[in-house]
């Protein structure tokens, strides 16, 4: 897959999952509060965090990836402007964390993103091993989703995740099937 539709599906995964977090957000408010504020426009913000690796085995693909979740923070914006809804929702990027290409540094970014920066999506990371580790330990347990860019193994599929784990690539069952018809 070119780089370029890798930054499309990654804007277009962005997007929606901003959609769907504010839409959950709005949703979520209680029919007291509503009925208190009859007049109010509901707002949200989505604060996106990314856990790449910028140092280790992997520190050539992190910078690149990164950047395209910094654009699709930038494109979602632009387009809520142009449909005239910034007045009620934005995304904000909020950090990046190194993972170093290792699990223990990509849970403790990821802690640190949802923790102290407040993070409700991660972007990252580009290890299937960190992906799962991140997601068990932080992403599931703080009801936070989570964008793997680069991640294909298997078991991501099996996470009892409520949803809340996603993946841009696809799996290596079927990356290996379409190698074998090829």
């Amino acid at each position: 897959m070119s780089i370029q539709a890798r930054k499309a599906l990654t804007v277009a995964a962005l997007a929606s999952m901003a959609l769907a977090v504010a839409g959950a957000a709005t949703a979520s408010q209680s029919r007291e509060e509503a009925a208190a504020t009859p007049n109010a426009v509901p707002s949200f913000t989505l604060r996106v965090g990314a856990v790449m690796s910028f140092s280790g085995p992997l520190a050539g693909f992190g910078p690149s990836l990164d950047a395209s979740a910094r654009l699709a923070v930038t494109e979602i914006n632009a387009a809520l402007r142009r449909v005239r809804m910034a007045n009620r929702m934005s995304v904000r990027f909020v950090g990046t964390e190194d993972d170093q290409g290792q699990v223990q540094p990509a849970v403790e970014g990821g802690t640190k993103l949802v923790q102290i920066n407040r993070a409700n999506v991660l972007v990252g990371t580009i290890l299937s091993a960190s992906t799962i580790a991140l997601a068990e330990s932080v992403s599931i347990r703080n009801n936070v989703i989570q964008i793997a860019p680069t991640s294909s193994a298997p078991a991501i599929a099996e996470l009892a995740d409520r949803n809340l784990v996603w993946r841009v690539s696809t799996s290596d069952t079927f990356q290996s099937r379409a190698l074998v018809r090829g």
